[in-house]
């Protein structure tokens, strides 16, 4: 970005693999001596790369290597950067900032209003830096070419002003080199002000849940209609309203929102990458044999990697793994269904973690796609209705994490996951309900939703399944203590019943309370 010893710079890592494709990381290193080392050595060490000794200096002693991201000059830089538009030329590119009119709407606060940056410490796979209470600039760490469908959303809804319940886009920085290829390095939007994400206000709803249900004498009622059936209710099961009513009138919200966000995305014919188009039979064909790819694949890999699965799930990993035939059957009836939806391009990576909770509404966040797929995949035209499975599973995730969660710190008492896994189920049937209701309501007879309730349920049931088993190969790769929510979701979806549960629930476990994927 600038000259000296001392200036922080952007590094461009190309990561080689024996067995996958090569990857290409952003990093900013600075380099620290004396107290301004020991200050960061203390405050972020997660952030310290190398020791460093320097002969030039004197009395400042050893100082460090570390990523630049916590560096307020190098942050405001970056801001300034966009602000100013200013391109900057390296020895093999050149940085190429971009603004809208809504930097100037964000950033115009006067002094009472400064734009201090702080870095967030949440869990992710970039870095997200807070200015003040107006900005969000969101650093790419893993660098992939083409357009950002962060980026490319992110600006069409902004441009449009189609959905308010977005942060709007303010500004960018691509780098450019090579044949005019770019690659998007950071995103810049209006910041929400908000309690959390819909995960954690969720978790905190559901402890509430779960501690009153666990005061009850009697079991609670269950179902055996499939969601769409129980869609023709008008009203949710007593118990469930008195219990979670709140909560349901809240996912029925959310179930709104998303909504006009498809709305809002399949609103436009004049841009052809916005533009729906229909649901061929050549594409359903096309999805149909990636859902049969994807389940071969993960199956292969659970069945061949068994010293990472966990020792109390591998009876589990094992058992689903034997039923790869019958995980395949709403795949089947997906490919002989007559579809009457288009395909559109949708979130691709929606759950309760990607919405943000206002405090008395929910905001959408983060439109890059599913982390594992390429980018290239990520912004593929597909079904809306695969944004409702993904809601549909996280709150399958939500129910299930927190009961165990509460089960291990003694919240629950003397019960076991046995005799509260039907409450958590209940849970999850009426706030799946509520969102599924919302949304429809919402949504009218637009063309991304089925014109019947029996397309409805195969779609849903073939989106679901094909995201719980994208799911577990996720966990298996990523996070193998959380394989348990996938196998018992796929296991539930299969309507199997499974008499080694009790123990799956074992305190080593490393289950926490970070969202799903």
């Amino acid at each position: 970005m600038s000259e000296g010893p001392d200036v922080p710079q952007l590094a461009l890592l190309n990561v080689e693999y024996s067995n996958a494709e090569p990857e290409t990381y952003l990093l900013p290193l600075a380099i620290a001596f004396g107290q301004r080392a020991r200050d960061l050595r203390s405050r972020w060490p997660e952030h310290v790369i190398a020791e460093v000794t320097s002969s030039v200096r004197n009395g400042d002693g050893d100082g460090i290597l570390y990523d630049a991201v916590v560096d307020p000059d190098f942050l405001n830089a970056l801001l300034g950067i966009i602000e100013r538009r200013r391109r900057h030329r390296t020895s093999a590119g050149e940085l190429l900032p971009g603004a809208t009119q809504a930097f100037h709407q964000l950033g115009d606060g006067g002094a009472d209003s400064p734009l201090e940056p702080r870095v967030l410490k949440v869990e992710q796979s970039n870095s997200s830096i807070v200015y003040g209470d107006r900005f969000i600039l969101k650093l790419f760490r893993c660098i992939e070419g083409g357009l950002n469908p962060d980026l490319e959303i992110g600006r069409f809804l902004t441009s449009h002003s189609l959905f308010s319940h977005v942060p709007p886009v303010a500004g960018w920085i691509d780098y450019g080199f090579g044949r005019g290829e770019h690659r998007n390095l950071a995103i810049l939007q209006g910041f929400v002000p908000n309690e959390g994400d819909a995960w954690q206000f969720t978790r905190a709803e559901l402890g509430r849940f779960l501690e009153t249900a666990a005061t009850s004498s009697n079991p609670p009622p269950s179902t055996e209609k499939t969601l769409v059936e129980l869609l023709e209710l008008p009203e949710p099961d007593p118990i469930a309203a008195e219990m979670a009513g709140h909560y349901l009138d809240s996912a029925r919200l959310m179930g709104k929102r998303v909504a006009e966000l498809h709305l809002a995305l399949a609103s436009t014919a004049d841009d052809p990458d916005f533009a729906i188009e229909p649901y061929s039979t050549l594409y359903q064909r096309s999805t149909y044999q990636s859902m049969h790819n994807l389940l071969s694949r993960v199956i292969r890999k659970l069945s061949s990697a068994a010293s990472i699965v966990p020792k109390d799930l591998r009876e589990q990993a094992q058992q689903i793994a034997s039923h790869q035939r019958n995980i395949a059957v709403p795949f089947d009836a997906f490919l002989r269904c007559r579809m009457s939806i288009v395909r559109m391009r949708i979130h691709g990576d929606l759950h309760l973690g990607q919405l943000l909770y206002t405090g008395k509404d929910f905001a959408i966040i983060d439109f890059e796609g599913e982390p594992a797929r390429p980018l290239s995949e990520r912004r593929l035209k597909r079904a809306a209705l695969r944004d409702v499975a993904g809601m549909l599973r996280s709150f399958h995730y939500a129910a299930l994490t927190s009961t165990i969660e509460q089960l291990r710190t003694g919240a629950l008492g003397k019960f076991d996951f046995v005799s509260m896994k039907p409450w958590a189920d209940l849970w999850r049937t009426w706030s799946s309900w509520a969102f599924l209701k919302g949304y429809l309501e919402a949504a009218g007879a637009a063309p991304f939703i089925p014109k019947s309730r029996d397309e409805l349920g195969i779609l849903l049931d073939a989106f679901v399944m094909d995201k719980a088993v994208y799911e577990l190969g996720y966990e298996l790769d990523n996070r193998p203590d959380w394989l348990l929510i996938p196998l018992l979701g796929i296991s539930q979806l299969l309507g199997l019943e499974n008499s080694n549960t009790q123990k799956l629930i074992a305190p080593q476990s490393g289950i926490h309370e970070s969202p799903r994927p």
